[in-house]
C-alpha cells in the first residue's frame, strides 16, 4: 500500500495504530563538522551499544537517525532485526519518555515544531528532511527526499494491533515520530514527513523515536 503525502494537513489516527515518531541560513560550525553543503554534524554519541551521529538544525541538536534501544514495548517492523538496524525500533508513548539517554529527550510538539519551522515550514520540510534514497520511487513517482540538514529521515512504518492483541504491520513508505506532548488523556502528538502532518495517536500505539539534545 502507498500513502500519498499530505500537505499541511492534521491526519485523524486510530487508537489501534501503530507509528514508527523557517527560512534561515544553517548555523555556523559551533564544533560540529560542516560538510560541504552546509550540513553541520554534531558530536557522535555512544548509547546502547550504537553509535548515533548528531546534526545541529537550528537552534537544535538532534539524533540523525532513529533510536534503536531494545526495551518493554518495543518492536521492530514485521518482527525483523534486520529492519530496526534500518529504521530505528518501535516505542509506545510511555517507553518512548525514557528511552533516550541522559542529555537528550523526546522532544515536545513545540520543538518539533521549531523544526519544521527553522526547515522552511509545513508545506515543504517533509521532503527537506527526509533521506535522499529509501523511499516509494517508480517511473511516475518519486517521494525520496533532498535531505539538506542531515536529517536523514527514512520510513519506518506503522502498524496496528488486533482485538485479540496481536501487532500487525502496515505503511512500509510512511514515517511517524512521537512528541511528548499529550493529547488528552490517552493520546499524544507525533509527527510525519511522508505526510508533513500532525496527528494525534493512542499512548498504546508504537511509533519512530528521534532524541533532542537537553
Amino acid at each position: 500500500m502507498h500513502y500519498k503525502s499530505i500537505f499541511n494537513t492534521a491526519v485523524a489516527v486510530t487508537a489501534a495504530a501503530f507509528f514508527c515518531v523557517g527560512c534561515s541560513e544553517k548555523p555556523d560550525n559551533e564544533g560540529g563538522n560542516v560538510t560541504p553543503d552546509g550540513i553541520v554534524y554534531g558530536t557522535p554519541v555512544t548509547y546502547g551499544g550504537e553509535t548515533y551521529q548528531t546534526v545541529v538544525i537550528g537552534t537544535q541538536t538532534w539524533f540523525a537517525r532513529n533510536l534503536n534501544v531494545a526495551a518493554e514495548n518495543s518492536a521492530c517492523y514485521n518482527n525483523r532485526a534486520d529492519m530496526c538496524a534500518k529504521y530505528g525500533r518501535l516505542y509506545d508513548w510511555p517507553t518512548a519518555l525514557t528511552v533516550c539517554p541522559s542529555g537528550w529527550h523526546l522532544p515536545s510538539k513545540a520543538e518539533w515544531s521549531t523544526l519544521w519551522d527553522f526547515v522552511d515550514g509545513w508545506s515543504t520540510s517533509g521532503t527537506k528532511l527526509k533521506s535522499k534514497t529509501g523511499w516509494y520511487q517508480d517511473e511516475d513517482e518519486n517521494d525520496n527526499g533532498t535531505d539538506d540538514y542531515g536529517f536523514s529521515a527514512l520510513p519506518g512504518g506503522i502498524g496496528y494491533r488486533s482485538s485479540g492483541g496481536s501487532i500487525g504491520f502496515d505503511c512500509s513508505d510512511c514515517g511517524f515520530w512521537w512528541s511528548a506532548t499529550e493529547s488528552g488523556d490517552t493520546g499524544a502528538w507525533s509527527f510525519s514527513t511522508s505526510r508533513e502532518s500532525v496527528s494525534g495517536g493512542e499512548k498504546t500505539d508504537m511509533y519512530s523515536v528521534r532524541c533532542v539534545q537537553d
